[in-house]
């Protein structure tokens, strides 16, 4: 208790010299080759953020130039340290489709900067992988653990099976990684997202660095930090939900309740989610990055508007997203429909109404009918992703409305959505506003009409409606349908000028902005080259710390 008073009492002097501080936490080279940000964070406990955020530029500094404290004593050491090993990462993944897409992304990146990377899933996601006969290959690595489970997730298991994960995923992923490391180079880092928080302890337990891929925007991010590490966000005094609660975040608009993520929600039927993400965030003390899928000009304002939360880099490192002449490495997890293309082909440019909304959820059997209710009105061409769910019943279209719609438009089981997209024929997308396939239309240049449902979602809908002005958002009606007047008029709005025009132009905007991020000196390239130049250090740190320990013993 006494060593992490003096920690505190360090944090809070601002003279305090870096001889003093390196006198307190031992002036031994194990006390900063395993990670000094993380050692210095993982005294603070979650109630102090306040503290830790008014001296991120401290511990900060400490990250960077703790190595300078010891490099005196530690010259021996240094000079008979092995050569440096390749950067091996491994990028784990709960194993749905929208959490694949991203992390597969960034590992192909990686690969591409010269690292070996293995991308890890559980075997229910590689047999639906392999299924898709899309198991990428070269220049990645594939693994997969064991999960125990044996079948498809099916939505009323998703509780079920995220406590079934923790529990016998922590000793499935330690095993593979075990055997990984037997077949070639240790592992450098761990790379992993906000549905496995439990991966943040393999790694601290196995003394390698992890990184957090956050797969949703920058602004989700600090709004659930917010609320999980400072204080409540959406409840009053009283606990229970504020319904005319505003919020005022620096460089957004003004956020009403429906702005907000669901999962913060009391009311949420998906409970298991908000106790994941609360863990994620709590474990945020064990890491070392946290990797975000945006890039710098889409949320310049946010990010010029808040300080970094935390006392280690947060590096926005998207889009990531596969672009059309990326045939390689898709893993996707059902076949698409790769007739749709040719059809497209055939229809007139930015006509085409494109409605999916993701892999995971399905809309009710009054919303369907309320949707083909509305294409059959409007008569324009559309295209319809209809993916029945694998083990609850599906909801179903009207009997007459395939036969109705016969000359108008195609119904298909999955499509390359990333294809679809780029297609010329395409106006617009009513999408769910997942954050992939927002930032598919935002790569794309396509005007959206937002249908949220839960999560990030209805955040991602506001962002797309108000703050990049490339979209509309469809308003439920008093029992929670979304009415076919509504759906129709959003479609028109956004396909008939004068709106049709002015969102697209947008759109077309945010789009080349999308590939500056990308570009050799955009912030995509920026931010992942110190990603690994940050590695490369902290991992030659750590090898000489795991040999000084090995001689040791």
């Amino acid at each position: 208790m006494g060593k992490r008073r003096k920690l505190h009492l360090a944090l809070a002097g601002s003279t305090t010299k870096t001889s003093q501080i390196s006198e307190e936490v031992g002036r031994k080279e194990s006390a900063f080759c395993s990670q000094t940000s993380r050692k210095l964070f993982i005294f603070l406990n979650s109630e102090d953020w306040g503290l830790v955020r008014a001296r991120a530029p401290l511990i900060r500094y400490l990250t960077v130039n703790m190595g300078l404290l010891f490099r005196e004593e530690s010259s021996l050491a240094t000079s008979m340290a092995a050569p440096p090993q390749k950067l091996h990462v491994m990028a784990v993944t709960f194993g749905a489709q929208g959490l694949i897409n991203p992390l597969l992304q960034l590992s192909k990146n990686l690969a591409a900067a010269g690292l070996l990377v293995t991308f890890a899933a559980t075997d229910s996601a590689g047999r639906k992988m392999r299924d898709a006969k899309d198991v990428p290959g070269s220049p990645l690595r594939f693994a997969f653990f064991s999960d125990e489970w044996g079948h498809h997730v099916g939505q009323s298991e998703f509780d079920a099976y995220m406590a079934h994960m923790a529990s016998v995923g922590p000793g499935s992923l330690a095993q593979l990684i075990r055997a990984v490391e037997s077949r070639g180079p240790p592992v450098s880092c761990i790379v992993g997202d906000p549905f496995l928080p439990w991966v943040a302890d393999v790694a601290h337990a196995l003394q390698i660095p992890y990184a957090l891929l956050w797969s949703q925007p920058y602004t989700v991010f600090l709004l659930y930090f917010r609320h999980y590490c400072l204080h409540n966000l959406l409840l009053s005094s009283s606990g229970a939900v504020d319904d005319d609660l505003t919020v005022d975040f620096p460089g957004l608009p003004e956020l009403r309740h429906r702005d907000l993520p669901t999962y913060l929600l009391p009311t949420s039927p998906l409970v298991v989610l908000n106790t994941t993400l609360s863990n994620t965030f709590s474990k945020l003390k064990l890491g070392n990055w946290v990797l975000v899928n945006s890039f710098d000009d889409l949320e310049c304002d946010v990010i010029q508007s808040n300080q970094s939360p935390l006392p280690y880099p947060v590096l926005t490192v998207g889009p990531l997203t596969r672009y059309p002449d990326d045939t390689e490495s898709r893993g996707d997890m059902w076949q698409p429909t790769s007739d749709c293309l040719d059809w497209l082909d055939t229809q007139a440019s930015s006509t085409v109404v494109y409605i999916s909304f993701g892999s995971y959820l399905q809309r009710s059997q009054a919303q369907m009918e309320e949707i083909a209710a509305a294409l059959r009105r409007s008569r324009r061409p559309f295209l319809w992703v209809v993916k029945p769910l694998e083990k609850e019943a599906s909801p179903e279209l009207p009997e007459e409305f395939t036969a109705a719609t016969a000359g108008q438009g195609r119904v298909v089981y999955w499509a390359p959505q990333v294809e679809v997209l780029s297609h010329a024929s395409v106006g617009c997308f009513v999408t769910h506003c997942g954050w992939n396939s927002s930032l598919e239309s935002i790569v794309a240049g396509v005007p959206v009409v937002g249908f949220p449902e839960i999560g990030d979602q209805v955040t991602n809908a506001m962002l797309l409606e108000e703050v990049y002005e490339m979209g509309v958002r469809l308003r439920r009606g008093a029992d929670g349908v979304v009415g076919r007047e509504e759906v129709e008029a959003r479609m028109e709005e956004v396909l008939t000028e004068p709106r049709m025009s002015e969102l697209k132009k947008n759109a077309l905007r945010w789009r080349e902005a999308a590939r500056k991020a990308a570009s050799g000196d955009g912030s995509l390239s920026l931010n992942l080259k110190k990603f690994v130049d940050d590695l490369s250090v902290l991992s030659s740190e750590n090898s000489r710390c795991r040999g000084s320990g090995e001689n040791s013993q």
